[in-house]
């Protein structure tokens, strides 16, 4: 819990100086610094789809074996 006598010590603390143009962090503008997290994204999204269809076919060849209707 805060009391006055924290917030005078935290308004005594030096203000650090703003950054210099050269220091301050620049925003990406190749766009082949994104290209690598759009291929990563892809191969997340293909992989997920893959392994969902896998899992249908193993749940239907399961289902096959064992002798479940082909209603399901």
């Amino acid at each position: 819990m805060l009391n006055s006598t924290d917030a005078t010590e935290d308004a005594n603390q030096p203000v650090p100086p703003p950054l210099d143009e050269a220091e301050r962090p620049s925003p990406p503008t190749n766009l082949s610094q994104n290209q690598g997290v759009v291929k990563a994204a892809a191969v997340l999204a293909i992989g997920n789809v893959t392994s969902r269809v896998l899992g249908l076919v193993r749940e239907i060849v399961k289902s096959n074996l064992f002798g479940a209707s082909d209603l399901l």
